[in-house]
């Protein structure tokens, strides 16, 4: 498994803290911490939920999680059906059985093609022997990433990423080029996000995505797995990914719109790519961006 780098609200992390290998030693009393470290680093000597946004802590130092994904076929084939086994195992080798529940699913995988040009976001159903089982077709010939978003118990959200090839010549990659505007129009939804650029790596930053139909601001969002909306950033290398949704503070309503928040950190410079996710009417609005982000200035 390569290493990558997990972004995650306000803080980014190496994959040795989410789903790598875990250098951490052990320590006398365990730590704990929110995964969306809504109190920044402030840590907990006991597994309960965050005071803020109601996500279990995750134990720090937890980390060397590993994920196996096996085609029934052998072989995936280019537009037909086929059937994905996951197995996840922890870093001793074991089945995985003890899953949190983290927004509605215990597994959310997220899918893209080499280029990026291509995303789909799933939910493999748990299986009696502690597997996970997915149909899934590939549109076209080619690499594909499956970022794997789990939560075992008192350990904290983990992020795995596998490999997998579809048969046959891939088309043309598409180049990833930062978008010429900031608005993007879906299924008759524009989707205005700020800031489209600016963006420095290693500062904090707050991605707003504001949503109108015909020009009138959208203020019925449905939440859709538990939030008002998500948003999954990878960068064009895949080698950094965040899945991330708006911090919203325990006894607050969410704002059904028009803006939704998202807060990020990028630690490297490049060109990365977004995909927005709201719910509105029972359907499901995916919209792509792609940003520019700056190297961080040399240190004075």
């Amino acid at each position: 498994m390569r290493s990558f780098w997990l972004l995650l609200c306000l803080v980014v992390l190496p994959v040795s803290a989410f789903g790598g290998p875990s250098t951490a030693t052990t320590a006398t009393a365990e730590s704990y911490r929110c995964p969306m470290h809504c109190e920044g680093a402030k840590t907990y000597h006991a597994a309960q939920s965050c005071p803020v946004c109601g996500m279990a802590l995750g134990l720090i130092g937890g980390g060397g999680y590993r994920v196996a994904v096996t085609p029934a076929a052998g072989t995936i084939t280019p537009g037909v059906e086929t059937a994905l086994t996951i197995t996840i195992d922890d870093p001793h080798g074991t089945r995985v059985r003890q899953l949190d529940v983290v927004h509605e699913k215990l597994l959310h995988l997220l899918i893209t093609s080499e280029d990026l040009s291509w995303f789909a976001h799933e939910h493999p159903e748990r299986q009696t022997d502690g597997t996970f089982a997915l149909r899934m077709t590939f549109p076209a010939p080619g690499r594909y990433t499956l970022f794997h978003d789990f939560t075992p118990k008192r350990v904290g959200m983990q992020v795995v990423p596998v490999d997998l090839v579809v048969a046959g010549t891939p088309p043309a990659a598409v180049t990833l080029v930062p978008d010429a505007a900031s608005a993007k129009t879906v299924d008759g939804i524009t989707a205005r996000l700020a800031p489209a650029e600016g963006i420095v790596a290693g500062r904090n930053v707050e991605l707003v995505v504001s949503l109108a139909r015909d020009g009138t601001p959208v203020t019925d969002l449905e939440p859709f797995l538990g939030a008002m909306g998500h948003i999954i950033i990878v960068s064009d290398d895949r080698q950094r990914f965040v899945h991330s949704h708006p911090v919203e503070r325990r006894g607050v309503a969410p704002a059904r719109g028009p803006d939704v928040r998202f807060q990020c950190q990028f630690p490297a410079g490049g060109v990365y790519k977004a995909w927005a996710q709201f719910q509105r009417g029972g359907h499901v609005l995916t919209v792509p961006f792609t940003l520019p982000v700056a190297e961080a200035p040399p240190a004075p």
